[in-house]
């Protein structure tokens, strides 16, 4: 399961670093934007409305408390759904009293959610890792995590010994882990 890292977290709450929120709305876009298309908006709609919830995170990141809210992405969530919603009440007043999102009972694709948000975030994860890899040690990686395919037939394939693929994989796998602590349990 991933969830994301407490430490990114906080250290968007306490920095102007821009590195930081550059690295967090990297990791984020996909996931907002899959999530934004799923509310039925076209392509500019989404993206305004993803610049607005990242205009509004920058001022309410430090108000997600864990203990208290749940998952991050599940916060993330009602944040972006809640932006959706004022958005259509102020372009459709009549709408007000309506709510355009059914959150009665739970949600039937919750398990599709979740499998989306995973893929999205580790995929753009790897992106961010690919280029500090020379190229026989990612696709070493890439061959036996990814592709599912054997050691035996990597290192064949590769000429490396299995236990260098091992290693390879092992180098990548922990900078991962390193890198997106807490995204990646």
């Amino acid at each position: 399961m991933l969830s994301t890292s407490l430490s990114l977290l906080d250290e968007l709450r306490t920095t102007t670093d821009g590195e930081c929120w550059e690295k967090f709305v990297r990791l984020y876009t996909p996931v907002l934007g899959a999530w934004a298309n799923r509310l039925g908006l076209s392509s500019s709609d989404a993206e305004d409305l993803l610049q607005d919830v990242f205009a509004l995170l920058v001022q309410k990141i430090g108000l997600y408390q864990p203990c208290e809210q749940g998952r991050f992405r599940d916060w993330l969530r009602v944040v972006l759904t809640n932006r959706f919603r004022e958005r259509i009440r102020k372009r459709t007043p009549e709408l007000a009293s309506v709510d355009p999102i059914d959150t009665r009972g739970d949600d039937p694709l919750a398990a599709f959610w979740e499998k989306e948000y995973q893929q999205l975030v580790v995929a753009r994860a790897l992106e961010f890792l690919r280029d500090r890899f020379e190229e026989r040690v990612w696709r070493a990686f890439w061959l036996t995590t990814v592709e599912g395919r054997s050691t035996m037939d990597v290192a064949d394939e590769l000429r490396m010994s299995v236990g260098a693929v091992y290693v390879a994989r092992s180098r990548v796998l922990t900078k991962l882990r390193r890198e997106f602590e807490g995204f990646l349990e």
